[in-house]
């Protein structure tokens, strides 16, 4: 696994900041926000935050017809959160090349396709939240109601020609409508859970940041957690079937993280911070 800077979590920590000082809109799902996509492919380029979550693996891995270990190794890196100190999946942008075809000037999606003068998405049909949903992001407080945050970037062309034509979206039909949008608030409402959670069965940033010796039990850790988190599937299931499994994956992993805990108090005490 890459350790590498988490833009991704960086991102997300600003963008509750942001939040939680009442700096961004908030909308609810009946609600509609100005923007419209020129498919510039601009968003689809130079990013390294195109973080996938065990969901938008599952949907890719089925629009792609590939195994996640395939999907992953053909087009995603995996690397350890920042913050979290868990295993992350983002998608790897491949270099774009001057026409001479020496200098690399960008990079792109893999999934970024071309028809004439307008870009368009390869997998729309799986592609990730944070891309589908974009310009909205969303946010849970306290395992209650979810909102949704309109970020308002000036310099995108689909904005600007909004603002033009007072071209005005709903949240829900933006996102595909209450169907796709009711099972995406049900995933996150379980993988908050869990973000909330895991931290007091196990000391995870002890664990990472611990000698050599023990850094064989973090590598263990990480690979049971990983193999939970975005493999452990069964991929001819719906994605009913995936949010049933992800609970009881969820569950698993709490029986991981305190099995760790006790059988390993000899070698490294890994009993959650107290708060």
């Amino acid at each position: 696994m890459k350790n590498k800077a988490n833009n991704e979590e960086n991102w997300q920590v600003a963008l509750a900041e942001q939040y939680t000082k009442g700096q961004l809109p908030v909308l609810k799902r009946t609600d509609t926000f100005r923007f419209e996509c020129v498919r510039c492919g601009k968003c689809c380029r130079d990013r390294e935050d195109i973080l996938l979550n065990p969901f938008d693996l599952f949907r890719l891995c089925k629009i792609k017809k590939m195994t996640p270990f395939e999907f992953m190794k053909k087009y995603c890196e995996m690397y350890i959160g920042q913050f979290s100190y868990l295993p992350l999946i983002r998608i790897g942008f491949r270099p774009v090349y001057d026409i001479g075809g020496q200098e690399v000037i960008g990079t792109r999606c893999p999934f970024l396709g071309r028809s004439g003068e307008t870009f368009h998405c390869r997998v729309n049909d799986g592609k990730p939240f944070v891309c589908f949903a974009y310009p909205l992001g969303r946010i849970q407080k306290d395992y209650g109601q979810i909102d949704y945050l309109f970020q308002d970037d000036v310099s995108c062309a689909g904005a600007i020609k909004a603002q033009k034509d007072n071209t005005m979206q709903n949240v829900e039909e933006w996102m595909c409508g209450k169907e796709k949008v009711d099972r995406e608030e049900q995933y996150l409402s379980i993988f908050n859970r869990f973000l909330q959670n895991y931290h007091k069965w196990l000391n995870a940033e002890k664990l990472a940041k611990s000698n050599i010796l023990d850094r064989k039990l973090y590598q263990t850790w990480l690979t049971t957690i990983a193999d939970l988190l975005y493999t452990n599937y069964d991929y001819e299931k719906d994605e009913e079937a995936f949010l049933k499994q992800f609970e009881l994956n969820v569950e698993a992993m709490e029986t991981v993280c305190k099995t760790f805990v006790d059988h390993f108090a000899s070698i490294i005490d890994l009993r959650p911070r107290k708060n």
